[in-house]
């Protein structure tokens, strides 16, 4: 205001003299004028130029004020974008469900289904599968009646395993941990549910479940001390040809007064174990832990030793030759508590009756092992038959490794790895819980209520809809098609429910999206709703993709989808030599038998473990290793002199009294073989006995040769390795005998066909449908032979003068009796020599009866044309008719009707 009084002062004073000089000088007028003017202009110029100094002063004032209010519009902007995550958050979570659904689905249709298939296994299909024989055993193939002779050696201990079958381990488990652990699971055994039990022979007064890794100290200390013992760990790994071996049982069984002796038994079935075919299922041990020291009335714990080569049921040879576990201990007493007793799985066995109520509960930590599943090594095992490998799901998938360091087996770790989804790289995958179930039940080999009592309660528990949950079908399905159908139709229904979902939800969102655009007249929001959601679907199903890619290209995809992964173990092998197209002559089928020496071909594998020294363990071939082993020296040191062409005269004749059989790489048939093949093969022993280097290097070869016959990689019928098996032949042949010359020649490949077809072929005629009407046999009796008799031989012994049964002679008694053990498990004594004939071995061309009804009636003479391992044969009917498998029980050699029970 002050400024505006002094400028209108200013300009009152320039006007009075702007006057006063106007009318005293008119001259000077314009000049004043513009001076006037110019004073004016440069009055306003400065007067506008403090305004607006005056107005940048305050609007930076309130510029500053303003900054210090929150920003209104990046509120709204932050606010729409979490508005949009949370409406797309439904959809991106009902997409992700139907992509895990549909993943699932495909990955069981391409990959599981195929494999569900391979691991079946039928009887038809394990008749060619064999790697062993049906042996029969009784009580002359007990290998032990002491029980100090199970205590396992410092060095040796494959060789005692192979022997017995079982050895016990000193202090496995420390006394702290012993004590700790038995408190536990005494205090659980209160708890146990139904659901929890597993199931028991003789269940009453006994219970038995799983137990996880990490639930409980002691649990983790007793696996820690189990997986770090220096005896049980390189036994574990050499016993299974694995240097990190599968876990796959983690139990506890406890007992107590009132408990009845269970019935004698193997762990795993003889028709799917290692014992007949080590090449199609593994070989497993079991460790039994008392936790208390056991006594005999507590129920301990009784062996079969040696019984794990046995096909046959033992329970009357058992019981009269059982070996207490009690007898182990100190002055046979007791059994120690943390003492463990190793035990094949195959070995016959039981837990005997707790008696005395004064004693205190029975209680047995129990893990079991068996070798990784090794695709890469050509191993096509699986899961034995029988045994139910009881564990908790979330134990499935571990290793004896695992064992070392349980806090990796916790929750999720423990989850991830028995589903098979995600393992450390530094770790070794065992058996997963997927893997286990499918074996399992593809075979048959869960229980009847698995699916409706156990897996069902599973589902219910984790809150999935009964409505998505597939049908069950009746009993009359196979347990494999139960399992696939209900498996199919629960993930096609999820399927089909999720897509239903996100279909409806969808068009929802999309419904609302256009009433929104219409309401506030928002024309853009509609198409950029729509491609916000594309790009978030793109993403979800770009990741889908390739996690499935990854699936595919992984080692296991690639092993599922070429059919490497549960390949058959033995493929449709051609002829490649000479030599093998004319076995069908030279060299007869026939069923083994004890004394027989088995030379093997279908072993010969590192992941077999010690079951690549089974044969040496069969009653003939120790008795030739025996004398081999006593004689090498002799023969190093005179091999070239006349000397031991006098020694070979009167020596060898003895040693080859017996039967020499080789097994068919092609069948799995064993065959006879020759004076000179017999004789060729002494020589052969003695030179590996007597020159160490000799042994490996053979060993070696069968090992490459079993590759390059059954190996994946030449399956394809492939050019080099069948030049390799002969070049492999031709050094085998130059290491025995040097001197010898060959020739390289190039034969023809033909086609697998059975041994002697073009004989049988010969026998037959056009017949009808219906069966034709047989004579009973009109050949004549074969001649009763006056033999002499030795301990181990294998004889028939008339009963009641009826019928024949068969056994082996126990013992020579005095004035030329014997004593008779038969394989029902019963003992003869004092039996004459007039009542027993040798048993003859069911031979390829011997000449016997057929029998359609049971008790070896209605039956029809016929020639043995096959023998197969199994004990069956092969037989070509007078009239022509062919039986391709004739068990045991329905056929028989004239003179004598067997006893019809004892195959029954």
């Amino acid at each position: 205001m002050q400024a505006n009084q002094e400028e209108k002062k200013s300009e009152e004073e320039a006007l009075r003299d702007y006057q006063e000089e106007a009318s005293t000088d008119d001259e000077h007028g314009v000049e004043r004028d513009l001076l006037l003017l110019r004073t004016r202009q440069e009055q306003i110029r400065d007067f506008l130029a403090a305004e607006s100094s005056e107005d940048e002063s305050s609007d930076s004032q309130t510029v500053t004020e303003e900054v210090k209010q929150p920003p209104v519009k990046r509120q709204t902007f932050s606010s729409s974008r979490w508005v949009k995550c949370l409406i797309d958050l439904p959809l991106i979570v009902i997409m992700t469900s139907w992509l895990l659904c549909s993943g699932c689905l495909t990955l069981y249709h391409q990959f599981y289904e195929p494999l569900f298939d391979r691991a079946q296994r039928t009887d038809t299909d394990l008749l060619h599968e064999y790697t062993y024989y049906e042996r029969h055993c009784n009580q002359y193939d007990i290998s032990t009646h002491t029980a100090s002779d199970l205590l396992l050696p410092e060095r040796g201990g494959v060789s005692h395993m192979l022997q017995h079958g079982a050895a016990v381990i000193p202090q496995v488990l420390t006394k702290d941990t012993v004590e700790e652990l038995r408190a536990y699971i005494m205090h659980r055994n209160a708890g146990v549910t139904d659901r929890e039990a597993y199931p028991v022979s003789q269940g009453e007064s006994r219970v038995s479940y799983g137990i996880d890794a990490t639930e409980h100290p002691a649990v983790t200390q007793a696996l820690k001390e189990v997986a770090e013992h220096p005896l049980l760990r390189p036994l574990l790994q050499e016993l299974l040809g694995d240097v990190d071996p599968a876990v796959a049982e983690i139990t506890a069984i406890t007992s107590w007064a009132g408990a009845v002796s269970q019935v004698w038994h193997p762990d795993t079935k003889s028709d799917g174990n290692a014992l007949k075919f080590a090449r199609t299922y593994s070989h497993s041990y079991s460790l039994f832990l008392p936790l208390q020291n056991v006594t005999e009335r507590m129920g301990a714990t009784d062996l079969c030793p040696g019984t794990h080569y046995c096909a046959n049921d033992l329970d009357a040879v058992c019981e009269a030759n059982k070996l207490g576990l009690h007898l182990a201990g100190p002055q046979g007493q007791y059994f120690p508590a943390g003492h463990g007793a190793l035990i094949n799985q195959h070995v016959w066995h039981r837990g005997s009756a707790h008696t005395d109520p004064e004693a205190p509960h029975r209680v047995v930590f129990i893990v079991s092992f068996l070798a990784r599943p090794r695709v890469h090594a050509n191993d096509a095992r699986q899961l034995s038959r029988g045994t139910y490998f009881h564990q908790k799901w979330n134990m499935w998938g571990h290793t004896l490794r695992d064992l070392q360091d349980a806090s990796s087996m916790r929750w999720p770790f423990s989850v991830l790895r028995a589903l098979s989804l995600w393992k450390p790289r530094t770790r070794h995958w065992g058996y997963d819980l997927v893997t286990a179930v499918y074996m399992r039940f593809s075979n048959g080999q869960l229980e009847d209520e698995d699916l409706p009592l156990r897996f069902l309660p599973k589902l219910k528990d984790l809150g999935f809809p009964k409505f998505l949950q597939g049908r069950l079908l009746s009993r009359r399905a196979s347990q494999k098609q139960r399992w696939q159908f209900f498996l199919r139709e629960t993930l096609e229904k999820t399927r089909d429910f999720l897509t239903r979902v996100n279909l409806w939800t969808h068009g929802i969102y999309l419904a609302c999206l256009f009433l929104v655009a219409l309401v506030r007249w928002q024309p853009r929001l509609v198409p950029t709703t729509i491609f916000r959601w594309t790009q978030t679907h793109a993403i979800l199903v770009l990741i889908a993709t390739g996690v499935y890619m990854r699936i595919l290209q992984s080692q296991w995809g690639h092993d599922v989808t070429s059919g490497r992964y549960l390949m058959r173990p033995f493929p449709a092998v051609t002829l490649q030599h000479q030599s093998e197209k004319e076995l069908s002559v030279r060299m007869p089928t026939t069923l083994p038998q004890r004394t027989d020496v088995l030379i093997g071909t279908r072993y010969d594998a590192p992941f077999l473990g010690s079951y690549d020294q089974w044969l040496d363990f069969h009653p003939g071939n120790m008795r030739l290793i025996q004398w081999t082993k006593q004689n090498a020296g002799f023969y190093k040191s005179n091999h070239n002199s006349a000397l031991w062409s006098l020694f070979e005269e009167s020596q060898l004749k003895d040693l080859e009294k017996g039967r020499f059989l080789l097994q068919d790489y092609r069948t799995g048939d064993w065959r006879i073989m020759s004076e000179s093949q017999k004789r060729k093969r002494i020589r052969h022993e003695l030179q590996e006995r007597a020159y160490g280097i000799l042994r490996e290097l053979q060993r070696s070869i069968r090992c490459l040769m079993a590759d390059l016959r059954f190996g994946f990689q030449c399956r394809g019928n492939s050019r080099m390795c069948t030049e390799s098996q002969e070049s492999l032949r031709q050094w085998e042949d130059t290491l025995f005998e040097p001197t010898s010359v060959y020739v390289k020649t190039r034969s023809n490949t033909t086609h697998l066909t059975l041994p002697s077809l073009l004989r049988v072929k010969s026998f037959l005629r056009p017949i009808n449908d219906r069966r034709t009407s047989r004579k009973r046999s009109s050949m004549p009796p074969q001649s009763v032979h006056d033999e002499t008799f030795k301990v181990g031989d294998l004889v028939w012994c008339i009963h009641d003068n009826t019928s024949w049964y068969p056994g082996t002679v126990l013992q020579e008694q005095p004035h030329g009796h014997f004593t008779i053990a038969y394989n029902d498990g019963t003992v003869d004594y004092e039996v004459q020599p007039s009542r027993l004939r040798p048993q003859e071995p069911v031979t390829q061309g011997d000449r016997v009866l057929g029998c359609y009804s049971d008790e070896f009636r209605d039956c029809y003479p016929g020639v043995i044309e096959r023998v197969w391992p199994s004990g069956g044969v092969m037989i070509v009917f007078e009239d022509g008719d062919v039986e391709w498998h004739m068990t045991p029980d329905r056929f028989y050699k004239e003179p004598f009707a067997y006893a019809w029970e004892y195959y029954a």
